[in-house]
């Protein structure tokens, strides 16, 4: 073992015990008490958290922080580790030839630096000559926000070569980000390369953008009865299946299945048997304690997200009350995405802020939502009263670094498809 690794090993020795040192005379100030919390930090904030407690004080915090972060630079001077600037970070990855480590430092980039930084360096990189390189660059632009990645995407799903990545045709991830974030120009490139890779995943990107090419593709594959099948069906627009969807619906004896058909009827064809299915399953699943957090519950509520009807609706704010995070969680997307917007779903997530020590939610899910909501009163009121107790800076992240990145980055764990 060379001497810089030893040295490397001593720091991180010291820094462990430092910390806990640190932490542990500080929050010995005040007596701690055992509580319970649900308390998800964002990965972008997990460089700088600290441990909180119920009865530290924010000045403790703030004290406890500010004494780590003085060790930890300290130590960084000390073994040479201070981070470069973000251009030549990315420019050292990028040089190394190495796909992974290329990756790891665009997203860490995104994540962990900020935005005003980031940003033009990202662009510097849109003509480099790697095509992978391109690639990053360009998605991660469209994941913060830039469309002008959107150019350099494009280009890559339109070369005639297949390109290397990780696992995947470079082309195709591109194709596959294009249409994550709503590019309806990339269609027709799209259904080309579609032409010449007969990938799945092209007829996916194609249905997630809307075009009328994804269910032409789709017929040409023929009718499958099985819940993912039915499902894409339904976003793809795939009329041409109707009879054999209905059928399916009436006869088969498979909860999954039965439930995929009902909602691609009722998104396809309004039929009314189909979502008084859904919405009865739900309210059953619901009001059965032993059902709480089920599949067949959580389907129905992810299902009856997009379908615009009343009793939909009053269904999927029944589900705000459920004791499964999960459920909340859809019902609380759905209901502010594709329902036109519900007060009593943004009330849960003012109640989060509002009350950060009792919250029930993922905070990285929480923050992603409010920072969509900061036009609303009670948004705005509990994010000031949020911020004051904010020892690990997320309010700050989310609102301000992250304000311009669009709910495409996170909304497609919520919902089946998104309304128009």
């Amino acid at each position: 073992m060379n001497k810089r690794i030893w040295i490397y090993s001593l720091l991180i020795l010291g820094a462990a015990v430092l910390i806990g040192l640190a932490f542990g005379f500080f929050s010995s100030l005040q007596p701690l008490k055992k509580e319970n919390k649900s308390l998800v930090v964002s990965s972008a904030a997990v460089a700088t958290t600290t441990p909180k407690s119920k009865n530290q004080s924010p000045a403790d915090q703030a004290i406890v922080r500010n004494s780590l972060k003085e060790i930890i630079d300290r130590l960084k001077k000390i073994g040479g580790g201070e981070e470069p600037p973000t251009e030549q970070f990315l420019k050292d990855a990028v040089a190394s030839g190495d796909k992974g480590k290329i990756l790891r430092a665009f997203n860490d980039v995104i994540y962990h630096r900020k935005m005003r930084e980031v940003i033009p360096v990202l662009k510097s990189f849109l003509n480099d000559p790697n095509p992978y390189v391109r690639y990053l660059a360009g998605q991660n632009l469209l994941i913060v926000g830039d469309n002008s990645g959107a150019a350099a995407l494009l280009a890559l799903v339109q070369s005639n070569d297949p390109i290397e990545g990780i696992g995947n045709d470079v082309r195709i991830s591109a194709a596959t980000a294009l249409a994550q974030f709503g590019q309806t120009d990339a269609a027709e490139a799209i259904y080309n390369l579609y032409q010449q890779s007969k990938s799945g995943d092209l007829i996916a990107a194609l249905a997630r953008l809307g075009s009328p090419q994804a269910a032409a593709l789709t017929e040409a594959r023929g009718y499958f009865s099985d819940a993912s099948s039915l499902a894409f069906y339904g976003q793809a627009g795939a009329t041409q299946f109707i009879p054999q969807i209905t059928s399916t619906f009436y006869n088969t004896q498979n909860s999954d299945v039965k439930a995929a058909a009902a909602w691609a009827l009722a998104t396809m064809t309004g039929d009314q048997n189909a979502t008084n299915y859904l919405v009865q399953t739900a309210q059953a699943d619901l009001n059965n304690p032993n059902q709480t957090g089920s599949a067949s519950e959580r389907e129905a509520i992810l299902y009856l997200g997009t379908i615009q009807t009343s009793a939909a609706k009053q269904t999927l704010e029944a589900a705000l009350s459920s004791s499964d995070s999960t459920i909340v969680q859809t019902a609380i997307v759905n209901l502010i995405y594709n329902q036109g917007g519900s007060d009593k779903a943004v009330q849960v997530i003012a109640n989060q802020l509002n009350n950060s020590t009792q919250a029930t939610l993922p905070w990285d899910f929480t923050l992603n939502v409010a920072t969509q909501l900061l036009s609303n009163p009670a948004i705005q009121s509990a994010g000031q009263m949020f911020s004051q107790h904010d020892a690990t800076g997320d309010w700050q992240t989310y609102t301000v670094e992250r304000q311009n990145w669009p709910v495409s980055n996170w909304v497609g764990n919520y919902v089946v498809k998104l309304n128009k």
